[in-house]
């Protein structure tokens, strides 16, 4: 699941950027969505590692930025995450994992592998055993793109993104009109 954020006001702000010369209003403007844009995909791992027990450098690999022409989009992409990401403990039942802070959950017959091989190196993973001897399959739970939205998530990284860009464009014109 892929969720994409857009940026509104921005037109707004193009038409006030119009009465200025151009020497200001194009490099204020694409200061204003650099910045944005930046602040968009570190405040985006921040909302969500609020909500979720995930690490920021986790969530930051699957949140992209893109901006072309004048418009800015910060999507939230990439597959399922799988439960190791959750820092698991092993116990007697099964593993006791948090995805959502402050409800943690017990998957019976779970167990970590000690070091498993994975895409990058060796490092541990969750599995299930589906029958009584086999086959194994790995645990995996949300993707950044359905944490991305969470109500709590996407409404403050909207606004807040949005004042960013605001902010930023008022003060670069200031900086640039300083400089003629």
């Amino acid at each position: 699941m892929a969720i994409s954020v857009s940026v509104t006001g921005i037109e707004e702000v193009i038409e006030k950027l119009r009465n200025l010369p151009e020497k200001v209003a194009k490099p204020s403007f694409k200061k204003g969505l650099a910045r944005a844009g930046s602040s968009g995909k570190t405040l985006g791992a921040k909302l969500i590692t609020t909500v979720y027990k995930v690490s920021s450098a986790r969530v930051k690999r699957d949140i992209n930025v893109k901006k072309s022409g004048d418009s800015l989009q910060i999507i939230f992409a990439g597959g399922v995450i799988n439960l190791v990401n959750f820092n698991p403990s092993q116990n007697k039942t099964g593993i006791r994992v948090t995805i959502k802070r402050g409800s943690p959950k017990i998957i019976k017959g779970a167990f970590k592998a000690g070091k498993f091989v994975a895409i990058r190196g060796t490092r541990q993973s969750g599995f299930h055993r589906n029958s009584p001897r086999l086959p194994i399959t790995a645990l995996s739970t949300l993707s950044v793109g359905t944490m991305a939205g969470n109500e709590n998530v996407i409404q403050p990284l909207v606004e807040r993104v949005g004042e960013q860009f605001v902010k930023t464009v008022q003060a670069a014109i200031a900086f640039n009109l300083g400089k003629l």
